[in-house]
């Protein structure tokens, strides 16, 4: 078992008790809907006690044969010296991450044609960024879930009429109304 502490909507901490069974499987059912596969590098400054570290990443990266790069704290110039010196073909972070990234003075002469996925569409070569963000396939999730529980192949363009759409349920999670 795992216990994983989460805000949750109310700001009161909780524990939400994981089976052992639970947090192996999940990001393994997760890997249909990503693009990691071995000798991948993802890079993350999330925590390892949150989701988004724990499951999203180090786990999915282990059961895909990914390598995980992760720093001590985040500062944009060192960042982006470790995705570009260590070749990361993954960025998973937050919004602001991807501003200060694009913001640095030296983001315009970086080498960063590895990264072809994440979290981060800023970061994507140009060819290969959405044009519209709502239109780029992403993932809804909760600590409760271990991550994501809706998804859709994650940097994939969703028909206009799906716009906004989180996706579909992830295999072995089921959704009630």
């Amino acid at each position: 078992m795992i216990v994983m502490y989460t805000s949750g909507s109310t700001a009161e901490p909780k524990g939400v008790i994981h089976s052992h069974g639970a947090v192996i499987r999940h990001p393994y059912n997760l890997l249909p809907f990503r693009d990691l596969e071995p000798g991948d590098a993802a890079y993350t400054p999330m925590p390892l006690f949150w989701v988004g570290g724990l499951t999203y990443t180090l786990l999915s990266c282990m059961h895909s044969g990914a390598t995980v790069v992760f720093e001590e704290h985040f500062e944009p110039g060192a960042t982006l010296d470790l995705i570009e010196r260590e070749r990361v073909t993954h960025v998973i972070g937050w919004p602001h991450m991807a501003k200060a990234l694009t913001e640095h003075p030296s983001f315009p002469g970086r080498d960063l044609s590895s990264v072809r996925g994440g979290s981060l569409d800023a970061l994507l070569p140009a060819d290969k960024r959405v044009g519209d963000p709502e239109l780029r396939a992403n993932s809804l999730g909760m600590t409760e879930s271990l991550g994501p529980h809706s998804i859709e192949m994650i940097g994939s363009v969703l028909p206009r009429e799906k716009r906004g759409s989180f996706g579909r349920s992830v295999p072995g999670v089921a959704h009630r109304i």
